[in-house]
């Protein structure tokens, strides 16, 4: 009767509180049972034998469907050791999972937890949770895998781990004891997802930089990249969200809560299990306007450093701490800097988060919002709804195409490689002097471009070659038209804040100046009759424009506040806008009046006043 069955046989005492029930039952058995389990093509079956007694005797009762312990599971050193389970879930789906063996410790609550969220039908009775424990911890399978708690590459990127495959390798597993939150996964073909969300986007600057950005994640190790993100902002209904729609498709689906596309609106605590979730692939965050202000300031340096924060466990040792690197897509009708000063007004945007999130206008331009072209439609929100349905129906297919074609690559060549083609692509760009910063922010549009020319390369994007670095470039393009010129951040902030104060106070701080005679350079200076409030200093209307005259105290205090005023001298002069004086001081000698010698100001141009900075447009 037995034959076609295969019997897993544990010599685990069975519980006490199990045995004073069986003992009550069955007043005529042996006080010493042992634990029988069997696996049939459909459950899972137990029966508590007496020890003096046959199997065929026994009374089999089920504990839950067909599960398997296909192999035993432990890390490089030889700790976290665990089970791997296979079982199919209510809809026959099959499914594979990696537990630690510390979810079997106490009464095993969690395991019971995870399997029946993964849609494994378990007996509903006390004896079936007991015994359930039982039979995996007592199962001794012959395989042995070697288990990570990340996704992403392990063993110097020869593999590559995903939530449920793992390419390179049939010996690791992404082991977890909790539920993965994930939207990773593939639907459809290569060939469908290329015909109707790839091919559709080409000629389409913003979708294709979100494409080939979404295939840099497995790259970044590879290079030694650092993880950042490209938020594209704009008015509502101009397609951002599209932008991440496209770019999802490349990694997993789904739509609404639990979709691939997740939402800002998140503390930057709860951000860290999403950011680790998503290591060496992409995150697509939508609306930023969602985040609390106080909190998008420290996101944006945790997403973008690739750490969370260090914690103690329930005995005080430190825990430990999340790491990922990531590149990571955002949309929103506003800048982060927008968000910021919601908080304060004089709440300014940091270097290091400014080159973290690289600002984009989704607008290129035209009545269609991010769209340049729109394959054939008859307006831009026709084109967005189709290029979204189609990344809801085929998807994940691209992303596992890419990491195949990098595991095969010698990668002790493919490295160098690739920086060169960062290099080359960041050339481009130098014939500007570009600020360190700048430097950083092109080289993520740069492997955004070579990333997106692989794929071409490889067949597994659509479009002519060439093109994805071309759509590369018009968007680096954009983002140093609208960041304001090619200068450091604090360049920037400062010269902003300069032209700000004298388009603002030129004429109501600064006394205007009149000379008599025909020798202005020979004779007292006089000034208008109004007196000037709060004056900084005086002005001078000349054939070429206003000149301004500064004292030091007012160029301190108040037009460079918060900045060494050495070094914005320096700024100000390399601009242009400052006239340096002589042995290499930076004001000059003015006779003003009131005043019988010279002193000394700080001499500003009338270009203070006007034209672009450094890789601005005019107007």
């Amino acid at each position: 009767m037995l034959d076609n069955i295969l019997a897993v046989v544990t010599d685990l005492t069975i519980q006490q509180e199990e045995v004073s029930r069986l003992r009550k039952d069955n007043p005529t058995k042996s006080k010493s049972f042992r634990e029988v389990f069997r696996l049939t093509d459909t459950h899972v079956e137990i029966a508590s034998i007496a020890t003096n007694s046959s199997e065929s005797e026994a009374t089999w009762e089920r504990v839950c469907k067909r599960l398997e312990v296909t192999a035993d599971t432990r890390d490089s050193n030889g700790r976290n050791w665990g089970r791997e389970l296979t079982f199919a879930d209510r809809d026959t789906r099959q499914k594979k999972l990696s537990i630690p063996m510390r979810m079997l410790a106490g009464d095993g609550q969690e395991v019971r937890a995870l399997l029946l969220d993964n849609g494994l039908e378990i007996e509903p009775n006390r004896k079936a949770k007991y015994a359930l424990l039982s039979y995996i911890q007592g199962a001794a399978p012959s395989r042995k895998l070697e288990c990570v708690d990340r996704i992403g590459w392990h063993h110097q990127g020869s593999v590559f781990v995903m939530p449920d495959m793992t390419i390179g390798s049939d010996d690791v597993v992404l082991q977890s004891d909790t539920a993965l939150d994930h939207a990773f996964g593939t639907s459809g073909t290569l060939e469908q997802w290329k015909q109707h969300v790839a091919a559709p986007c080409e000629h389409n600057s913003r979708l294709m930089l979100g494409i080939s950005f979404a295939f840099t994640g497995p790259l970044l190790e590879l290079v030694g990249l650092e993880g950042g993100g490209i938020h594209f902002f704009g008015n509502s209904s101009t397609g951002k969200t599209t932008i991440l729609s496209v770019a999802a498709s490349v990694w997993g689906g789904g739509d609404g809560p639990g979709g691939f596309v997740r939402t800002w609106r998140a503390t930057a605590n709860g951000l860290e299990g999403v950011a680790a979730m998503h290591n060496d692939t992409l995150l697509c965050l939508d609306e930023l306007g969602q985040i609390d202000p106080k909190e998008a300031s420290e996101a944006a340096y945790l997403l973008a450093n690739g750490q969370g924060k260090s914690r103690a466990s329930r005995s005080g040792s430190a825990r430990k701490v999340a790491r990922w690197r990531i590149p990571f897509l955002s949309t929103g009708e506003i800048t982060l800097a927008d968000r910021l000063t919601e908080i304060n007004d004089r709440h300014l945007i940091k270097a290091g988060q400014e080159v973290r999130i690289l600002n984009v206008p989704a607008e290129v331009g035209g009545a269609n919002g991010c769209f340049e072209e729109l394959g054939g439609f008859a307006d831009g929100a026709k084109f967005a709804d189709e290029l979204k349905r189609a990344s809801r129906r085929y998807y994940g297919v691209a992303a596992v195409a890419f990491i195949e074609r990098l595991v095969a690559e010698d990668l002790t060549l493919f490295r160098g490689q690739l920086r060169e083609l960062i290099d080359d692509f960041s050339a481009d760009a130098a014939n500007m002097d570009l600020d360190g910063q700048v430097k950083r922010a092109t080289n993520r549009f740069a492997l955004a471009a070579v990333a997106g020319e692989l794929a071409v390369h490889w067949g597994i994007l659509p479009w002519q070659p060439g093109s994805a670095r071309a759509a590369a470039q018009k968007c680096l393009r954009d983002w140093i038209r609208n960041r304001g010129g090619v200068e450091s951040s604090e360049e920037l902030t400062l010269l902003r804040r300069v032209r700000s104060f004298f388009e603002s106070h030129g004429e109501s701080r600064f006394s205007l100046m009149k000379y008599t005679g025909e020798s202005p350079a020979l004779n007292e200076a006089v000034t208008n009759q109004k007196s000037t409030i709060n004056r900084v200093g005086f002005r001078s209307e000349e054939s070429d424009g206003v000149h301004y005259y500064v004292f030091k105290e007012a160029m301190r205090n108040e037009i460079c506040r918060g900045f060494d005023l050495k070094r914005a001298a320096k700024i100000l002069i390399k601009a242009g806008h400052l006239v340096p004086g002589e042995k290499d001081k930076s004001a000059v000698k003015k006779r003003i009046p009131g005043h019988k010698n010279s002193v000394r100001m700080y001499h500003f141009l009338p270009a203070v006043l006007g034209g672009a900075l450094r890789g601005e447009d005019e107007g």
